[in-house]
């Protein structure tokens, strides 16, 4: 996927296990471990951070979570072909 960057499949993937989790498991509530160098992509889809920093596997992480309005908004503000949010054209 490393020559595919820039088209908006981190965003696809990302949407598509949360409209998973949420239509068809019935989860409002979405839970993630994030490393740290992600957050802006997560907090893009509508995440946010809960925690303080901490170490996994001596790699930096938070955790962060997401409800299905704030997922909603996301994909609504997020131009899917362009892989940017619309205020950012």
């Amino acid at each position: 996927l490393t020559t595919r960057r820039g088209e908006g499949l981190g965003w696809k993937i990302l949407q598509a296990g949360l409209m998973a989790a949420m239509n068809n498991l019935g989860y409002k509530n979405i839970y993630i471990e994030a490393q740290c160098y992600a957050m802006p992509f997560y907090e893009k889809a509508g995440f946010t951070v809960t925690s303080e920093e901490f170490l996994e596997d001596g790699i930096p992480h938070v955790e962060m979570r997401t409800n299905e309005e704030a997922v909603g908004k996301a994909k609504s503000d997020y131009d899917l072909k362009k892989g940017v949010r619309k205020e950012e054209k």
